[in-house]
C-alpha cells in the first residue's frame, strides 16, 4: 500500500516588504494575461475567482476602523486570525471568496494593522499591497491587497 501524501502545512510564510516588492516587479514585467487590470502582476494560477471592488479614493466615504481584504481565494479564515490578531481584529465578514472586511475595535487598530502589513501601489490609490506570501510549495507566492473598506464593501443582498 502507498503511504498517503501528508498534509500541507496550515501556516502561511510572510516574506520581507522589500522581497515582496521586488517580486511584484517582477511578475509585473513578466505577466501577459488579460482580465482585471489590477490583477496583472498575479499569476494565472493564482489569480483571484471574483472582481477587487473599485472604489473612487476622492469620493468614497472609508470606514476607518474597517480594512477591505482582496485575493483571498487561497487563504482561511484561521491564516486571517493568524495575520490579523496582533492588531485586535474583532471579526472577519466574508464577502466572497476573494475578498472580505476585517473589523477592528478602534480605527487606530485599523490604521496600524494597514501600514505595517501593506506598503502603497504605486499608481493605484487607495489600494496598497502585502510582501508576498508562500501558502504552500504548489503555487506561486500571492499577495493580498487593501485599503479602509466602505459601505459598498458588503456581501450582495439575497434576492
Amino acid at each position: 500500500a502507498k503511504p498517503e501524501k501528508a498534509e500541507k502545512a496550515e501556516k502561511v510564510e510572510v516574506l520581507d516588504v522589500e522581497e515582496g516588492a521586488k517580486a511584484g516587479q517582477r511578475r509585473r514585467k513578466e505577466d501577459e494575461g488579460g482580465g482585471n487590470e489590477a490583477d496583472q502582476d498575479i499569476p494565472p494560477e493564482a489569480r483571484p475567482a471574483q472582481r477587487r471592488n473599485e472604489v473612487d479614493a476622492k469620493a468614497a466615504k472609508f470606514r476607518d476602523n474597517v480594512l477591505y481584504i482582496y485575493g483571498l481565494d487561497f487563504l482561511k479564515t484561521s491564516h486571517m486570525d493568524e495575520i490579523f490578531s496582533q492588531f485586535g481584529h474583532r471579526y472577519i465578514e466574508w464577502i466572497n471568496d476573494s475578498s472580505a472586511n476585517i473589523f477592528f475595535g478602534q480605527a487606530d487598530s485599523a490604521k496600524r494593522a494597514l501600514e505595517a502589513l501593506s506598503f502603497p501601489k504605486a499608481g493605484d490609490d487607495p489600494w496598497r499591497r502585502t510582501p508576498d506570501i508562500l501558502v504552500n510549495e504548489d503555487m506561486p507566492p500571492i499577495f493580498l491587497q487593501l485599503r479602509h473598506a466602505t459601505a459598498a464593501d458588503a456581501k450582495p443582498a439575497k434576492k
